[in-house]
């Protein structure tokens, strides 16, 4: 990748242009291999002058880890090791096209002293059940051979409680859309392209937001196929989710967001559910996008749990049968 933009460095806009070069990932400058190719700190670029003259001049190069670009489509492809942003599935039962969901993988991450894959309870837990197969991609549910694109299976999640009526004063108000997997190194990977290349696990912040965590956040979903760059305008979004099943779901303290860009737009679709929503400057996760209006004027997104909540809430922890969790 190639791109003239400004050059940034530690996370801050140093204002000075500079020529982008991407690369899969970066290597330590002594010792390159076969294959690598140095990048040298300027690059001597023709200007060409008001009065037509043409000049030498030398300009910055800013050297930034994209890890492999690839078409949006790809995102419904099967992937080994599977990154965050792509296709997931999850069947409960035996009737695929009855009871296949489907969403975004959002993010691989050391989660309860474990590597699991974080997603939506809606994507991998049906009706707040876990122990759900965990599949990629997302038409592993009408394949056959599903056992040979199983990555998991849901582990825990947080109890969605409904309620078949509108309710004016709701008895309950929903926090956690929150599930997760138990995952390996062989089927998945802590990546989340374009916005977090590494093989390094992201650090989750399930409490308080910094400045700095809700300035500049991005996520990638399955169905859009493209990097989105928001701001968190609001920590306690309240808003009621229309009947799944013929029940409603209501819900509290959900992250708002609205675009970086002035007059920008700002999408998500079915099938985004699930989708990392990752602070720019801290490097930490802060949420998992869970839902829309039909507008496209309000995306929510779900707040990280405490691995270790406290009892009492009424939202219940569950965890699939044989997992064992602490008191």
């Amino acid at each position: 990748m190639l791109d003239t933009r400004t050059k940034i460095v530690h996370g801050r806009d140093t204002g000075e242009p500079a020529i982008t070069v991407g690369v899969i990932r970066k290597a330590p400058p002594r010792f390159p291999a076969d294959r690598d190719f140095p990048v040298p700190p300027t690059v001597e670029v023709d200007v060409t002058r008001p009065d037509g003259r043409v000049e030498t001049v030398d300009v910055l190069t800013d050297v930034v880890e994209t890890g492999r670009i690839v078409p949006a489509a790809s995102l419904e492809s099967r992937q080994r090791p599977c990154p965050g942003g792509y296709r997931i599935v999850s069947q409960w039962g035996w009737i695929p096209l009855v009871t296949a969901l489907g969403g975004t993988l959002g993010v691989v991450t050391t989660y309860r002293n474990q590597r699991c894959l974080l997603t939506n309870a809606h994507v991998i837990a049906r009706a707040s059940t876990p122990g759900n197969p965990v599949y990629q991609p997302g038409w592993s549910a009408w394949d056959l051979q599903t056992d040979w694109n199983r990555i998991g299976r849901c582990d825990g999640t947080f109890e969605i409680i409904t309620s078949d009526s509108l309710q004016s004063v709701p008895t309950v108000r929903n926090r956690y859309d929150f599930a997760w997997a138990r995952v390996d190194s062989r089927t998945t990977s802590f990546a989340v392209p374009p916005i977090w290349p590494h093989e390094k696990a992201l650090e989750l912040n399930s409490g308080t937001l910094s400045d700095a965590d809700k300035a500049f956040v991005s996520w990638i979903g399955a169905t859009t196929g493209v990097r989105q760059d928001a701001m968190v305008t609001s920590e306690a979004a309240m808003y009621r989710t229309e009947p799944t099943w013929g029940r409603y779901a209501y819900w509290r303290s959900c992250l708002a967001f609205t675009s970086q860009d002035i007059g920008g737009h700002l999408e998500l679709q079915s099938g985004d559910s699930g989708s990392a929503v990752i602070a720019t400057l801290t490097k930490r996760v802060i949420g998992l996008m869970t839902s829309h209006s039909e507008s496209g004027s309000e995306i929510h997104a779900t707040r990280i749990p405490p691995e270790w909540p406290a009892a009492g809430d009424p939202q219940g922890l569950v965890p699939a049968p044989g997992s064992i969790l602490p008191v």
